[in-house]
């Protein structure tokens, strides 16, 4: 709404496609169902071939979880992952991991919770496509590092084995 009011000329390269349920679906798919520029698609839940269709035709992952909720720091960010693992720019609230992910220069993060703050920082990215870009190349190469497979068998292994039982099973192998 926010995007809408303001009339500027860049909205116009802007489009919404929103999957997924909860308490705001209906306010969504009504706001789909108005004209307007920015376009809004509301899918609602949709398969996962559906999903992953529409992941791939996007530029920009959003990730607003509020900062604010109950669970705003306990569950870990998968959908983030997911999002710049397939290419795509994150944008999101400064939750959970995702800052420890994507560190301050692979992510595009919102400070508030501020619906005007978020429209302001996509009509930046609109007009900011290289650094956009840019950002998104980075939030990629740092998820890759981080979930890499020696990366993470190397973080099972820690949680799984005691230190003395790691330094016994180097030994041994010397």
């Amino acid at each position: 709404r926010c995007l809408r009011a303001s009339g500027r000329p860049a909205l116009g390269d802007i489009e919404f496609v929103i999957t997924g349920k909860g308490d705001m679906a209906a306010s969504l798919q009504a706001l789909a169902a108005q004209e307007g520029i920015p376009k809004v698609q509301f899918l609602g839940s949709v398969s996962r071939g559906d999903y992953v269709k529409a992941v791939q035709q996007a530029h920009v992952g959003m990730a607003l979880k509020l900062p604010s909720s109950d669970r705003a720091d306990t569950t870990f960010p998968s959908k983030v992952i997911e999002l710049a693992s397939a290419g795509l720019l994150v944008l999101s609230t400064r939750v959970s991991d995702v800052p420890a992910l994507f560190r301050e220069d692979g992510a595009i993060y919102l400070n508030s919770e501020d619906p005007q703050e978020l429209a302001e920082r996509l009509l930046w990215l609109v007009e900011n496509r290289d650094s956009g870009a840019q950002t998104a190349t980075r939030g990629q190469a740092y998820i890759a590092q981080a979930c890499s497979p020696q990366k993470v068998g190397q973080i099972l292994k820690t949680f799984f084995l005691p230190a003395e039982e790691l330094s016994r099973r180097k030994g041994n192998a010397q």
